[in-house]
């Protein structure tokens, strides 16, 4: 299972704007590419879990797939609207031969199962135990205990294509010599892209240094060069991404997340919105939302989690909260972090009130009075979540999205939140 959020897809999608070559494998067609080119007739079934489509460039589908002998897995179908297939057909490295890989240029497919991801090489090296505890070893964040790679398990809990697998070792350990009593370490693994990794262990660091560990997973350290980051497991109960009910401790947390000294803290990744006009453009509010809507001026004042969303919000046995997906952490604007729990809110309930909402969650935050300010980064984060739901070929994406722009420009133009 990929571990994702479920969502009922439509595979026409990007038809409907003209793209009939970027239409998914289906399901029965999934199963019989993977057993040409990766698993030689072993696999027997496929569910179809995620989709990522960039117009004009890509789409890429994950499947959950079931084989013969019961065993589950996951196979992932990228498929091009130019020549980068057959430009991968032409890199391809020797290593990627030992592992379940296919490029296939007239169809202009590429298929790989977890974890042959071109983009994320810590997946492959985080299975091999006897590299990590190496690894593990050489960052000395175990103190006296001695791993027992040849008896420790690792579990696969989410993986989206190209952009992050999350993993869960169990380690069997020692305590101070190889004849000591046996006992069990869980621990988190996080895999990055390379071009993330440096950034994110950059921010974790400077936060383990100035107390997030109090409140969040504790940092370990990582393998930059295999985009790898180890952080400590977290005994929680994740909330569900559409439970908002512990909206006050959510801005409590973020309140104390933002007190925390960020001295050399790297600014945190912020999505806005050029980085979706290619969708925005395909919705008539969404053109509209170009025009009017100004990307909010920002105010970096100390650290934001960056992506946060109610399924970042764990509760321990005792019910206090933690922090989790710490991936695009660092320093930027609180009211960031507000917009995106509440764009969430009145996107799960589109008739709920703005005002009232964001005060049970930005006055424990610490921004009870900077609601008109709250109010811009929600539009902004609105459109954002129009443009999504085109990216994942979501269902009746197309009046999802028009919807959520039309929020969005309702909320800009209440308090003159355009340009």
């Amino acid at each position: 299972m990929t571990g994702l959020a479920e969502w009922t897809r439509d595979a026409r999608l990007p038809a409907e704007f003209g793209e009939t070559e970027l239409a998914p494998p289906t399901e029965s067609e999934l199963v019989a590419l993977a057993n040409e080119h990766l698993f030689r007739g072993a696999v027997r079934a496929a569910r179809w879990s995620f989709a990522r489509w960039k117009p004009r460039v890509a789409l890429c589908a994950a499947y959950d797939v079931e084989f013969d002998d019961g065993a589950t897995g996951i196979v992932v179908a990228k498929r091009y609207l130019g020549d980068k297939a057959r430009s991968l057909a032409a890199r391809r490295r020797e290593e990627d031969r030992e592992l379940h890989e296919a490029v296939l240029p007239d169809e202009r497919l590429h298929l790989w199962a977890f974890p042959a991801d071109r983009e994320l090489p810590g997946a492959v090296r985080v299975l091999e135990l006897h590299r990590t505890a190496k690894v593990l070893r050489e960052l000395d964040t175990l103190g006296d205990w001695v791993l027992r790679w040849q008896s420790s398990s690792v579990e696969r809990l989410r993986y989206k294509p190209e952009r992050r697998a999350v993993l869960r070792i169990d380690w069997v350990v020692r305590e101070g010599s190889k004849e000591g009593p046996k006992s069990r370490l869980p621990m988190g693994a996080r895999c990055l892209p390379l071009s993330e990794i440096e950034r994110v262990l950059r921010a974790r660091a400077a936060a383990e240094r100035a107390g997030l560990g109090a409140f969040a997973p504790r940092f370990l350290g990582g393998e930059a060069r295999t985009g790898t980051l180890f952080e400590a497991w977290l005994d929680v109960a994740p909330l569900a991404r559409d439970a908002f009910a512990r909206t006050a401790q959510a801005g409590e947390l973020l309140a104390r997340l933002a007190s925390l000294d960020a001295v050399g803290a790297p600014l945190a990744h912020v999505s806005r919105l050029d980085g979706v006009r290619d969708f925005l453009e395909l919705s008539g509010p969404g053109r509209e939302v170009l025009q009017r809507v100004a990307s909010p001026e920002r105010r970096v004042t100390g650290w934001v989690h960056g992506d946060f969303h109610p399924d970042q919000l764990a509760l321990d046995r005792d019910g206090h909260g933690r922090l989790l997906d710490l991936d695009a952490l660092g320093r930027g604007d609180p009211a960031d972090d507000c917009a995106s729990w509440l764009a969430d809110r009145l996107a799960a309930d589109p008739s709920a009130d703005f005002d009232a909402v964001a005060r049970d969650l930005c006055s424990p935050a610490g921004l009870a009075h900077e609601l008109d300010r709250v109010r811009a980064h929600t539009a902004e984060e609105l459109a954002l979540r129009a443009a999504a739901a085109l990216r994942r070929l979501e269902a009746g994406g197309r009046a999802r999205a028009d919807a959520l722009c039309e929020r969005a420009l309702e909320l800009a133009t209440l308090r003159g939140a355009t340009a």
